[in-house]
């Protein structure tokens, strides 16, 4: 068995205990699983503050994986879909953010005005593999129009996740693809 990295997409700007983490919830649901001595994770600090968490995070991203043309190239990332077309916390009222030049960014959630970390579409898209999971029928509305490239489809940050040297794969159970 090999060695482990973990870092994450994107974290809420509250501590690790937090219920809201993201941390919190991967470490519960999969890290606390895995061999420690095996397993190397680079979380956000969410706790710290978002800028300067962004940047900081962004260097530890860069020393820990390969870059090609500034850029760093995970081999995985997973990703979520929001009922808003949201991934990462790329929201629709931030659509720059997918071509934003760093490797991390501050968002904001557009309802609660929660304050995010998160990775750039730029970065997301460097990946060699992305992969959406997304559960739910209140997402197949969203995943009608991003698959049939109707309705709103552009103005969900989702549709712009496209690799631009990797491959592409959504899963999704059947409430999710009920409408494809």
């Amino acid at each position: 068995m090999g060695e482990y990295s973990f870092f994450w997409g994107d974290e809420r700007n509250v501590p690790p205990t937090h219920a809201d983490s993201n941390y919190k919830m991967t470490y519960d649901s999969l890290l606390k699983y895995l061999p420690a001595a095996q397993l190397n994770e680079y979380r956000i600090y969410g706790e710290n503050e978002p800028q300067a968490e962004a940047i900081r995070y962004g260097k530890v991203i860069e020393q820990h994986t390969d870059l090609e043309e500034g850029l760093p190239v995970f081999d995985l990332i997973i990703l979520g879909l929001g009922e808003d077309g949201h991934t990462a916390s790329i929201f629709p009222h931030q659509m720059e953010l997918l071509k934003d030049a760093h490797v991390c960014c501050v968002a904001q959630h557009p309802e609660s005005g929660q304050i995010r970390v998160s990775l750039t579409g730029k970065t997301i898209n460097r990946a060699r593999k992305v992969a959406f999971l997304v559960t739910g029928e209140g997402k197949s509305g969203r995943i009608e129009e991003i698959f049939k490239a109707q309705g709103a489809w552009e103005s969900y940050p989702a549709t712009f996740i496209q690799p631009t040297h990797g491959e592409l794969i959504w899963y999704m159970d059947k409430s999710a693809a009920s409408k494809l």
